[in-house]
Formats: C-alpha cells, sequence, structure tokens
C-alpha cells in the first residue's frame, strides 16, 4: 500500500463535496481519475496532495489517510497557462529543471573523475557520491538525493 482513504469526505462549510471515499494506490500501480465536470476531480486530487483537509461526518466508522513512507504526491493543476505558445509537454517539463540540473551537475562530476580513484567494488555513481562527499563539494546535496538520483 502507497496510499490510502478510508471513510473520507471533504466539505466546504456546510456544502459536502465529496463523501464514502474509500480507495487504496499499490506500490506499482498508476491511477486515472476521470468523470464529468464538477464532480470532485479536482477536489479528490488537493485531497490527495494535502492542500485540503479531509472531514469526518458524523458516523461511528474512523476516517483516515494513511501513506507508505513520505511519497512525493503532485498533479498539474487546472490553470491558464500564460504563454499559449508553450505546449502541454513544455510546460510539465519545468517541473524537472531542478532534477535536470542535478543530474547534468553529477554527470559534469563524473566525467572529471579520474577512474584510477576507483576501487575494484565502485560502480560509477557510487564513486561519484564518495568523492563528492568526501570532497564536500557540494554541502547542500541532501541525504534523499543520493539513493536514486547518482545512477
Amino acid at each position: 500500500m502507497l496510499y490510502q482513504i478510508s471513510n473520507g469526505a471533504v466539505a466546504f462549510g456546510d456544502d459536502v463535496i465529496l463523501h464514502s471515499i474509500d480507495f487504496e494506490i499499490r506500490n506499482t500501480e498508476k491511477i486515472a481519475i476521470v468523470g464529468r465536470n464538477g464532480c470532485g476531480k479536482t477536489t479528490l486530487l488537493k485531497l490527495i496532495s494535502g492542500e485540503v483537509e479531509m472531514e469526518k461526518l458524523d458516523s461511528d466508522e474512523s476516517a483516515f489517510i494513511a501513506k507508505a513512507g513520505n511519497p512525493e504526491i503532485g498533479y498539474l493543476k487546472q490553470i491558464a497557462f500564460d504563454d499559449p505558445d508553450v505546449t502541454l509537454e513544455q510546460e510539465v517539463r519545468k517541473c524537472f529543471v531542478k532534477m535536470d540540473e542535478r543530474k547534468a551537475e553529477l554527470a559534469r562530476a563524473a566525467a572529471a573523475v579520474s577512474y584510477t580513484h576507483l576501487r575494484a567494488h565502485e560502480t560509477d555513481s557510487y564513486l561519484v557520491c564518495r568523492l563528492l562527499l568526501e570532497k564536500k563539494t557540494h554541502t547542500n546535496l541532501r541525504a534523499h538525493e543520493t539513493r536514486h538520483d547518482l545512477v
């Protein structure tokens, strides 16, 4: 289980927008939320992303949101783009600029490394990580960024 909502509801004042929300997303699943205009798709996404709070309606059943670990949750919001000449793909790629910059930085660091320093058991990504940490050239390197971004 990656993410689960049980007996959830979203209300704004006395107006209940969503009720009886029950679903689970498993680690390997990808989901799509479809429905007619005004049925609460965006409200559900806002609930999942934490932008709105879940309500507990008058019921004996417990209501909860459960997450495995600390998953990053994001979605493309319903907005009018400022530049009509920008494609949807270009707009979505803007979200990955910092990650792409970090990957390019690591690739440059890997290219600059002399492979005579490579120990028999080290992989390229392990070497880059070890050198960055040993030389402390990047004091802002966060621990969670060293796991998957070096591959």
